[in-house]
């Protein structure tokens, strides 16, 4: 590579500090040599990818290889005895050995491996050399995709031998593969927070073609990733087996993905940084495949709200716009082409035999043409319709899982752990999914081998298969996924005798109202307390059954539809709010029947998801009143209870109002709170508004309601009015005061912000908390709280040591 010196580099920077573009600050030819095997095809170039903070890693990497350390090598019986067993069985199949062969034969021409027979060093066996066993997976955009086993631990003389990746020493920047986990959620975000079906959103999107043999190892690492190919045919000697030998990272290697990510990761930076600064971006040859579809788009002008990001997912880079004018399009096209080859130069730099490393299968297949609908990470994004769904072949691919786990008795435990995996990632689309997967939570944290499927966690994966059955008739709006300033705020408590609550105004207006439920004998009798410590029931489960029946109340009382409304409620009880807060428990199988039907409603009403935050006991007095009533002689009647509550707290413009449920409601809840779950058509009925709730007083002011329109991150829904809000003690605030707390949860569930660059990144943290549920009411019996941490005990590298022996073996033994 070409040093420029520091005169020009300071020149080009002060050029670049003055938001002056020109070509010189785009990739320009820099000699590559073609030899992968001292030089890779991932390169910094360009002043934006040179100026980078990563810069000089990636060039390391590129000069010297990634660093690949192992803690020990393997001895000659180990490798011959993974000579022996061979490849994966998949690379026997006669379609598969054909590709496998065209495969290899190509490689071999690009560079990218070499091959070797055993009897040509066996006499001096590489000190590196390890042989794993290669598999052939079937792929959707090619006949397979060749997969190096590197966590295979092979057995022999009863003994099981370390892997590759039990070998490694870990030492590739994690920081790189911090965002991977938040990319779907930010662009759910970025829809949400500019949300205007009169300006849609469109997507491009691009892919790396062979994107982890373009970063190399050095020649004497490269023996870690050794395998060996099926025969032709039977061989008798070891010494004709070939070993191929990769000169680049492998799919299967743990440390593969985050050396990878922090290419992908700079090339991103890149793109942001030639998108963002003022001046002219150079044409690029292959912007006619992005920009084609909306060269003759109608939109013109540059939306008020204008919104571009640039998202890298591995290997997929993803642009999401609301901007769909002709000059974004072609903007944010060309920053994003010459973002990627300013780190991954084309054939025409590098004068290497392989191919662009931007897909052009892919553009040619309009991957990467900006559209109003494209698939994103097993997602299928619509910017006119403001949805996602998941997308048909993961749906498909679900639901055969679920069919055949549905007819099992016992299922074995990591496939139960894959299976909650994509339950989980289908949940991210699909509002309120998580809400029904706490028996399967359960069921994965008790790490039984074999795990029985009972009726609770059928019943779990049966709602799951309704769920995806409906999706693509009913595709998510993002409004349903992302939280905002509460429409209507409740506040709810549950006691030993009864459970209440109230509603009142959010940012919408809603008649305040209070309601109020005694709990029937055969729950009071199961209640867990002092006296009775067998009980089943505990006042978790009941402070969780109350939020579920205020959510019942506001859908009689709404005012208007609930769908894409934003509901808060505070609860005094830390176990319930972390349950809602994480729509799952694993320590209550009540409060996971209850879990799920709240999830059952909001799917229903397509509401937003549901705010539940923790309240102080001091300040909920609305709802303790309420719940308490009951053994009160204050409220000895109906009339007197809303009489009483109304001069305890007097509303300054309006009046309460109390509403009775009935029973053929809260029976359904009583049910679950007794063990009996009710079917998942049950849950998912509409009920119907009720005209009048009780005795009409002073109306309430009306209150403007805002109009649906997004600020950028943090998303907040501004009210133009200044009316106080009553707080659960009954004390008069203002509304900034009254909507700070859910305001805070907010800012959980946003995603994370991109930073300046990706080395600025948190490493995830490994704390996890585990608590011990409080067994009854009050503070007569309270654990603390417990934190675990999951360390990394990495070991420490050994010094190499040369374990070939004179020991020799020439049998195959074929398995």
């Amino acid at each position: 590579m070409e040093k420029i010196p520091p005169a020009s580099m300071r020149r080009k920077k002060q050029i670049n500090n003055k938001h002056s573009l020109n070509l010189t600050s785009f990739p320009s030819s820099v000699p590559i040599k073609a030899d992968i095997g001292k030089y890779g095809l991932m390169w910094p170039r360009g002043l934006e990818a040179i100026s980078h903070p990563a810069a000089k890693i990636l060039t390391e990497y590129s000069t010297k290889g990634c660093p690949v350390t192992m803690n020990k090598n393997w001895t000659l019986g180990h490798i011959i005895a993974a000579l022996k067993r061979g490849p994966h069985i998949s690379t026997k199949q006669p379609d598969a050995k054909k590709y496998l062969a065209k495969e290899t034969k190509m490689k071999i021409q690009q560079g990218f491996m070499s091959t070797v027979k055993w009897g040509d060093i066996k006499n001096n066996v590489p000190l590196n050399l390890k042989i794993s066993p290669l598999a052939m997976i079937p792929h959707k955009s090619r006949n397979y995709r060749c997969i190096l086993d590197l966590s295979f631990q092979l057995k022999t003389n009863n003994k099981l031998q370390s892997s590759v990746n039990n070998d490694t020493t870990f030492n590739a920047p994690q920081k790189s593969m911090a965002q991977l986990g938040t990319v779907i959620k930010r662009i759910v975000y970025s829809m949400a927070n500019n949300y205007d079906k009169k300006v849609p959103f469109v997507f491009s999107k691009c892919d790396i073609k062979d994107g982890f043999w373009r970063m190399v190892v050095s020649l004497m690492d490269a023996w870690n990733f050794a395998y060996t190919l099926p025969a032709s045919t039977k061989l008798k000697h070891l010494d004709d087996i070939d070993i191929v030998v990769p000169h680049a990272l492998q799919m299967g290697w743990a440390e593969s993905p985050p050396y990878f990510c922090a290419a992908t990761e700079t090339g991103r930076d890149v793109i942001e940084s030639y998108y963002s600064k003022n001046g002219a971006i150079p044409s690029h040859p292959l912007e006619h495949h992005l920009t084609a579809k909306l060269k003759h788009h109608t939109q013109q002008c540059v939306p008020s709200k204008s919104h571009t990001a640039f998202e890298v997912y591995v290997d997929d880079y993803i642009t999401v716009t609301n901007n769909a004018s002709v000059a974004n399009i072609e903007r944010a096209s060309r920053a994003m082409l010459h973002g990627i080859h300013s780190i991954f130069p084309p054939p025409s730099v590098t004068n290497h035999h392989g191919e662009d490393p931007i897909s052009i299968k892919k553009l040619i297949q309009q991957d990467g043409m900006f559209d109003f609908k494209k698939e994103i990470l097993g997602w299928t994004f619509n910017g006119k319709n403001f949805t996602i769904e998941l997308s048909l072949e993961k749906q498909q691919n679900i639901l055969t899982i679920l069919n055949k786990t549905c007819k099992l008795r016992i299922i074995p435990h990591k496939t139960l752990e894959k299976l909650q995996g994509k339950l989980v990632h289908a949940s991210t689309g699909i509002p309120n999914g998580r809400g029904l997967l706490s028996p399967l939570y359960k069921a994965v944290a008790q790490q039984q081998n074999p795990t029985p499927i009972n009726n609770n966690l059928k019943q779990c994966l049966q709602d799951w298969k309704t769920l995806i059955q409906l999706i693509g008739s009913r595709p998510t709006s993002v409004l349903e996924l992302v939280p905002h300033d509460p429409d209507y705020i409740g506040f709810v408590d549950a006691s030993g005798t009864g459970v209440g609550g109230v509603w009142t105004p959010g940012v919408s207006t809603i008649q305040p109202t209070v309601w109020r439920i005694q709990w029937p004998k055969a729950i009071q009798i199961q209640l867990v307390s002092k006296d009775n410590p067998k009980g089943n029931i505990s006042i978790n489960d009941l402070e969780t059954a109350g939020i579920l029946l205020a959510w019942l109340v506001l859908e009689k009382i709404s005012p208007t539809t609930l769908q894409y409304k934003h509901i808060g409620i505070h609860c005094d009880n830390d176990s319930a709010v972390n349950w809602i807060q994480r729509k799952s428990t694993t320590t209550s199988t009540i409060a996971g029947h209850l879990l799920r039907a709240i999830a059952l409603r909001l799917h229903t009403h397509k509401a937003a998801p549901l705010q539940v935050i923790h309240i102080k006991g001091t300040q909920n007095t609305l709802a303790d009143v309420a719940s308490r009533s009951f053994n009160d002689s204050k409220f000895t009647n109906q009339q007197k209870f809303l009489q009483t509550f109304s001069n305890l707290f007097p509303l300054q413009q309006t009046s309460w109002k109390e509403y009775h449920m009935p029973n053929k409601i809260y029976s359904k809840v009583t049910s679950s709170l007794l063990g009996q779950p009710s079917t998942m058509a049950l849950w998912t009925k509409i009920i119907k508004q009720e005209k009048s709730i009780g005795i009409t007083g002073k109306t309430t002011q009306q209150r403007a309601k805002p109009a649906q329109t997004w600020s950028n991150a943090p998303m907040q829904k501004k009210s133009s009015l200044s009316q106080d809000l009553l707080q659960g003690s009954g004390q008069v605030t203002t509304e900034e005061e009254g909507l700070s707390g859910f305001r805070a949860l907010h800012k959980r569930w946003q995603p994370s912000q991109r930073p300046s660059n990706w080395l600025e990144n948190l490493r995830q943290s490994t704390k996890q908390k585990k608590r011990t549920n409080c067994q009854w009411h009050g503070s007569l019996k309270v654990t603390g709280e417990k934190i675990l941490l999951q360390h990394h005990n990495l070991p420490s590298p050994l010094p190499c040591q040369n374990n070939a022996s004179k020991q020799d073996d020439n049998q195959i033994t074929h398995t």
